[in-house]
């Protein structure tokens, strides 16, 4: 008995003085202050940045933060150059930018020399090898992935089990989608005025991209390197493509264009059968349909049947380091930290719904594991799981190509939303409207 005793003194006394030069450890090293560039344009990313920060400082005490803010993603690059140029730069980005840019101009750090010998990088579970090679440059890592978004189609089920048109499965067709689209647009309380529509239309590229690829073109050029080098609005293939989905709107009538603001806004209030979005908008669908109505994610449909149809998959990055930090490895352990599965993990209680499973520490926000996180918080959960394993294990997906653009992609993406308008108005073709727009795409694209 007094040996037991004995030996649970020691034991206490042993983890104390282990604990006492942990402390002392932290206290003694000299403080670091890290400058992070980040966006706060939503309370949402305010207050998970919060979350981050906090959790980051009780691993690291002698850290110090100083937030520089930018402003919407489509100006942060602009910002972050002219903050360049000025010697006024953060240490690195904690959010969303266009790596590849700053790369090829000698601003960011590769990767490659942190993840080496970081055995905690290299235990998490990434999902094939597309998670990390789109953020990778002849060999370099220039930035760590904030999450792989799977494009789709999330359809109200109630809807088209009210008008008795069977529910669309893989490999329903292009002209399918036409046709239970016009049946299901129309005036349901006989006022005169279309109150139900077929789509949701969305004039992106993440959204049009596909139905371009799957005619066996793009939307871009590209070099011998794989990066981008111009746009394809010349092809009579992407024209084409681009004139179906503008014919949605100004041909058949389907889609709710008096609806502004939000391109969510009529889906969510049961006025429109399918709506356009990534895995991302699970949990927001979830919340803002609650009871209402069942809907459930399709997919793309495919232009010919028995092909199989292509989705749009989106690779992030949540944040690069710059060349010019003074505090490189600091700036890697936020940046870790970040990207990391506690706080993708902490995000999941965020926004992800009340039953999340329990934390895996060997997670990442890339792994087939994770993605089955999202989607068992969903009432579709394991309709929504089926369908973006079949999508990524079976190949039927294109990745976005924003991470292989050098330049103006930003630029791009706003010149053809602004150019839709003529096309589904019917004032113009898809041709009389992008073909005259290709020069000064190709030009945006180039940074020229």
């Amino acid at each position: 008995m007094q040996r037991n005793i004995r030996v649970s003194v020691f034991t206490v006394c042993l983890v104390a003085i282990m604990l006492s030069f942990t402390v002392l450890s932290g206290m003694g090293q000299e403080k670091v202050t890290l400058v992070i560039g980040n966006r706060t344009e939503t309370q949402g990313i305010i207050e998970m940045d919060k979350i981050r920060v906090e959790s980051f400082l009780k691993k690291y005490p002698y850290i110090e933060f100083k937030e520089k803010v930018y402003p919407l993603v489509r100006e942060l690059s602009t910002q972050l150059m002219l903050h360049i140029a000025t010697g006024t730069e953060p240490d690195m980005m904690a959010c969303s930018i266009e790596p590849l840019q700053f790369y090829l101009n000698g601003y960011l750090l590769s990767l490659n020399q942190f993840i080496e010998n970081d055995k905690d990088f290299q235990s998490w579970i990434w999902a094939a090898d597309t998670a990390l090679a789109e953020l990778t440059y002849e060999g370099n890592l220039i930035a760590l992935p904030e999450g792989l978004y799977v494009y789709v189609f999330y359809a109200n089920k109630d809807m088209f089990a009210k008008e008795g048109i069977p529910f669309p499965e893989w490999g329903y067709t292009w002209d399918d989608m036409v046709d239970f689209s016009k049946k299901i647009t129309r005036d349901t309380d006989g006022d005169g005025i279309v109150d139900q529509f077929g789509y949701e239309w969305a004039p992106f590229c993440d959204a049009f991209q596909p139905f371009v690829e799957m005619l066996g073109t793009s939307i871009y050029t590209f070099d011998e390197r794989g990066l981008v080098s111009g746009a394809n609005f010349e092809d009579p293939r992407a024209l084409e493509a681009l004139q179906w989905y503008g014919d949605l709107v100004a041909k058949h009538h389907v889609c709710p264009t008096q609806i502004k603001g939000d391109t969510t806004l009529g889906f969510t209030l049961g006025k429109v059968a399918l709506e356009w979005g990534g895995t991302w908008r699970i949990p927001g669908f979830n919340d803002e349909v609650g009871d209402k109505f069942e809907w459930a994610p399709i997919p793309y449909p495919t232009p010919v049947k028995g092909k199989n149809p292509l989705h749009f998959v989106l690779q992030r990055p949540c944040g690069a380091i710059l060349s010019t930090t003074k505090h490189p490895e600091e700036a890697w352990l936020y940046l870790k930290h970040i990207a990391g599965p506690e706080m993708y993990y902490e995000g999941l209680k965020k926004y992800g719904g009340s039953e999340v499973p329990p934390f895996d520490p060997s997670m990442s926000p890339l792994a087939k594991e994770t993605m089955d996180l999202w989607t068992s918080t969903t009432p579709p959960g394991k309709e929504s799981m089926n369908l973006f394993l079949d999508i990524l294990t079976g190949g039927h997906y294109i990745m976005g190509s924003d991470n292989r653009v050098p330049y103006g992609y930003l630029e791009f993406w706003a010149m053809v939303d602004a150019a839709w308008p003529e096309v589904f108005t019917g004032k113009k073709t898809a041709e009389e409207v992008f073909k005259p727009l290709n020069a000064a795409l190709t030009k945006s694209l180039r940074g020229e």
